[in-house]
């Protein structure tokens, strides 16, 4: 991989970690849990890291918000990382039902059902990218 490559994943990465950070923040914020909001964080987090690993082994990015999709296609390239298709399906919904009015918020057992889904996600394709185990 070029350079511009390494700096893609990197920038990839590094929204990644801020949808992760924003989520944790909105989840616990001061004055009230902000948790539609953090919903759609984590499922950002996820996707971005998702990609991510897919410009990490130098393929086509695709325009998606279908974590599932996303999974799948990493798992062509790490195997392991199909073992994350329940955490992709559980994130996907949380791009879009909470964004509109109309359709309320997550519990706050919903919320921490997808931070976990989010940390695995990311913890997972960090750990595989700092290893050195996804590249083309």
């Amino acid at each position: 991989m070029d350079e511009s490559g390494f700096r893609l994943v990197a920038e990839w990465r590094n929204k990644a970690t801020h949808d992760l950070d924003a989520a944790r923040l909105l989840a616990g914020a001061e004055g009230g849990r902000l948790l539609d909001t953090a919903a759609y964080h984590c499922q950002q987090a996820a996707e971005k890291m998702l990609k991510a690993a897919l410009c990490a082994v130098e393929v086509h990015v695709p325009r998606t918000h279908d974590l599932v999709v996303l999974v799948r296609e990493c798992a062509q390239y790490c195997a392991e990382l199909g073992a994350l298709l329940p955490q992709a399906a559980l994130l996907t919904p949380l791009a879009t039902l909470y964004r509109y009015p109309g359709v309320g918020s997550p519990d706050a057992q919903e919320l921490d059902e997808a931070l976990c889904a989010a940390e695995q996600i990311v913890s997972r394709v960090a750990a595989l990218l700092d290893e050195g185990r996804l590249k083309a």
